[in-house]
């Protein structure tokens, strides 16, 4: 009968003096009596990956899973809209260890540039700028690092482009975990060089040149072709993770480096579309809640009219609370789940901080698909923007139950030109007294009052103006006909 036995220990082939096996070893143990260096082949994982791609240095993964859930859920959060019930229904699914090759180049360039210098002159008391033809030498070293598999571009270039050598962790002590997926190399060596490190050493080259400028006078610069020099090369292995979130049948990807500080989600920020629609439809509702005060009054007497327009005014405040509290919701629903110490669903939950919410506003309605999502290949590049972070939201989602209005027509424009020009001011009093204007109804009274007396007095006026020049022009005739008979 065989059973199975954990080995704590086993003896080293050159003195048979026990060896430990420390825990997560990477499969090479060193004896304690001779020194002896004994690799255990088939421990892990780490032999197979580190061959395969003829490794000899890397970054390796390290536990980050209260990182990772906290950064998901500052993301899926982050948007002053997003739907609540994420935080409940959202399940993280899965924790995949990636260990992705690359190449390391530590490079060492110069370049000749040229420019003509400014130099402040006086003659004859006029200043002028007198240019001289200058020439100098740019140095520079620079570490530039290329992913080695073309699935994993962005992802890497973004998260180790600035990669310290000093980190990396010689392939004897370098461990994964052994489940880690290990990707093979399929960008060619001299593809990456000429890709990749040539164009960012020409670039490093022409900023050092440009930095010795700066705060000069200097024109017509130009820089030759830089003469590259390869101090060190490596191919190194990187350490990623993949989560995956499932919601509502959409599955969300973000990679982590391998500490997780960094991050590049392969969706956008969630947004509650059916919420934004809903406050609009409130809004609408507001706006149509206007009472005709004059009507009141004649049908009803100044009491009957003030009553309503207490009535209708008290109404209006209500929906603004209602649509004050609705937009607040979702700040609220994340400060609980922050209070709290709630965990999402899935691998990174104890079962016991579970996030619940009662929305205070049932008849909000659940949006389907927040999540403009861009798959697991395809990665938003976030080093390719100016804002970090920066992600289009996708206007064509719709939301269950709304659909986006129609853009307004402008058929009626001509009639308000023609109203404006002969129909004055016909035009400002539709203005005044439509339902969109949020005047309350003495105001727009005494705005109109207001207005008709300025008419009434401009008018006023140009009729005594038309008056006197009428009675002083016979006399002027008069006179000159008198001087004419003597």
């Amino acid at each position: 009968m065989k059973y199975d036995v954990n080995a704590k220990s086993l003896n080293c082939p050159n003195c048979g003096a026990p060896l430990s096996i420390p825990k997560n070893t990477t499969g090479v143990v060193y004896c304690e009596s001779c020194g002896g260096r004994c690799v255990l082949s088939g421990l892990n994982v780490n032999d197979e990956i580190l061959k395969k791609n003829n490794i000899n240095s890397g970054i390796p993964l390290q536990e980050s899973s209260d990182k990772i859930h906290a950064t998901i859920v500052d993301f899926i959060t982050s948007s002053k809209n997003f739907p609540i019930d994420v935080l409940e229904n959202a399940v993280i699914t899965e924790e995949k260890h990636l260990c992705v090759p690359a190449y390391l180049f530590t490079c060492s360039a110069f370049a000749s540039y040229s420019y003509e210098a400014g130099n402040r002159r006086v003659s004859n008391g006029k200043s002028y700028t007198e240019w001289t033809q200058m020439s100098a030498i740019a140095n520079d070293t620079k570490t530039v690092v290329v992913c080695g598999n073309s699935k994993y571009m962005d992802v890497i270039n973004s998260f180790y482009s600035n990669l310290d050598p000093a980190r990396l962790i010689d392939v004897e002590e370098l461990n994964y975990p052994d489940d880690a997926d290990a990707e093979t190399f399929n960008v060619p060596y001299a593809s990456a060089f000429s890709t990749y490190v040539k164009p960012a050493i020409d670039n490093s080259i022409k900023e050092t040149a440009l930095s010795t400028l700066k705060g000069r006078s200097y024109r017509n610069f130009t820089i030759g072709q830089p003469n590259i020099q390869k101090e060190y090369e490596a191919r190194i292995s990187l350490g990623l993770f993949l989560v995956t979130l499932e919601y509502k049948g959409q599955a969300i990807y973000f990679y982590f480096n391998s500490d997780a500080t960094s991050f590049m989600p392969c969706a956008t920020e969630p947004e509650d579309y059916a919420r934004t629609e809903y406050i609009k439809s409130l809004r609408q509702q507001r706006s149509s809640i206007r009472s005709s005060w004059f009507s009141d009054l004649f049908h009803g007497g100044f009491a009957k009219a003030n009553e309503i327009s207490g009535e209708k005014k008290q109404e209006r405040q209500e929906i603004n609370q209602t649509i004050n509290g609705i937009q607040n919701e979702p700040a609220k629903a994340k400060d609980y789940f922050n209070r709290q110490r709630c965990r999402l669903k899935g691998i990174y939950s104890d079962g016991t901080r579970e996030f619940s919410w009662k929305s205070e506003y049932p008849d909000v309605p659940l949006t389907t698909n927040p999540f403009n999502t861009t798959g697991e290949k395809t990665v938003i590049n976030n080093s390719t923007s100016s804002t970090s972070n920066n992600y289009s939201v996708n206007s064509s989602n719709t939301t269950a139950g709304y659909q986006s209005p129609a853009p307004k027509s402008n058929s009626n424009l001509i009639w308000w030109i023609l109203g404006w020009l002969f129909f004055f001011p016909a035009p400002l009093m539709i203005l005044i007294w439509r339902k969109k204007n949020t005047w309350n109804t003495p105001t727009k009274i005494i705005v109109t009052v207001l207005i008709w007396v300025v008419i009434l007095a401009y008018g006023s006026c140009n009729r005594r103006t038309g008056n006197t020049t009428k009675t002083s022009t016979p006399t002027v005739t008069t006179i000159t006909q008198v001087a004419d008979d003597q």
